[in-house]
């Protein structure tokens, strides 16, 4: 009797035209650019970089950056990923409803920035005949997220910190937060006022979300949280081009910065979310900019180099320019207040 031949694995449908690009390459012509290729990108992140099924050729970015009178250099891979826009989006522009856009100069406070201001949107949106003037207290976040970050002195001599949108809101969640008008913002001196017996607003609780598809169909209700890769100097200086991360020789990741979401559309064929910064009027047009949805980097360590650690942290898997993304959710009118009178407040 005939056995069955045992199965040693199941290749995946989409895989399949990876394949047919494989075999391709092995035709002797292309072989001097496969053993290249192979050499700045190893093995792993070619293959998550297939898996994502680009639909744009493959770019090898390379970054020289001076750091501390060392030459160093960071390598990216650059692609595009297309989706689709939702059309719920078509005239979905929260730029109005957020009012000014903030600027907080050299202060380590973009979260408290954005979760102030997606709470008072929020408010405003669905709780017609709240004031349109009201602002909640930035300072309040500030102080009072992480009181054991607040109290230690920065290198840049300040004493506010970076933290994320989201322990923002939860703060909020248990806390509640003051007006601006109860609590202005001051900077972030090293001793902090007490906290004021003012009247309270709090949020339900605030949702992640996974992925950019998901933000879009939620952006149709209410702007969106966010973090942007900040590269400089491609993000101070975008004004009104569409902001695609690296482009420059001397480009350098710094980090993540806190931004909201106001509106998506798409530029030549190329999907974007506008954002709005918290340095003020003079990054981008007026404090926002358009950041491509669509464009896609990992980091690609370089042979012989240390390991960037920021590159490594943000890029070692493939992503977009964007992520993070969450959104506050309120109380019922009744029920938030059942919530501040348990505050006692």
């Amino acid at each position: 009797m005939s056995q069955t031949c045992g199965v040693l694995v199941d290749v995946p449908d989409e895989i399949l035209p990876i394949f047919d690009k494989i075999i391709a390459l092995t035709d002797p012509e292309f072989q001097p650019l496969v053993a290249d290729i192979l050499s700045m990108v190893p093995h792993d992140i070619l293959l998550g970089i297939m898996k994502s099924k680009p639909d744009s050729k493959v770019r090898i970015l390379e970054c020289i950056n001076n750091v501390d009178g060392k030459t160093k250099h960071v390598r990216y891979a650059s692609w595009v990923k297309r989706g689709l826009m939702p059309k719920c989006l078509d005239g979905v522009d929260w730029a109005t409803i957020m009012g000014e856009v903030e600027d907080q100069l050299d202060h380590d406070i973009c979260w408290a920035v954005v979760a102030s201001e997606l709470i008072r949107a929020v408010i405003l949106i669905e709780r017609p005949g709240t004031d349109p003037n009201i602002r909640f207290s930035i300072q309040d976040l500030v102080d009072h997220t992480d009181p054991v970050e607040r109290r230690n002195i920065k290198a840049s001599g300040h004493y506010c910190y970076t933290s994320s949108i989201n322990r923002g809101m939860k703060y909020v969640m248990e806390n509640g937060i003051l007006t601006e008008e109860d609590r202005p913002f001051s900077g972030c001196p090293k001793d902090i006022p007490d906290r004021q017996q003012s009247e309270l607003s709090y949020i339900k609780d605030f949702k992640r979300l996974h992925t950019a598809d998901e933000a879009l169909l939620q952006l149709k209700h209410q702007p969106i949280g966010a973090a942007v890769a900040m590269f400089y100097p491609e993000f101070n200086e975008i004004g009104e081009n569409m902001y695609r991360g690296p482009v420059l020789q001397n480009s350098r990741l710094i980090g993540l910065h806190a931004v909201s979401l106001v509106k998506a559309g798409v530029k030549n064929g190329e999907r974007y979310i506008r954002v709005r910064s918290s340095n003020g009027e003079n990054i981008g047009f007026k404090g926002y900019l358009d950041v491509s949805l669509d464009v896609m980097f990992a980091y690609v360590p370089t042979p012989g180099e240390e390991t960037d650690s920021l590159a490594q942290k943000y890029f070692a898997e493939p992503s977009p320019l964007l992520r993070r993304f969450s959104y506050p959710r309120l109380f019922k009118r009744a029920e938030e207040e059942k919530r501040r009178r348990k505050s006692g407040r």
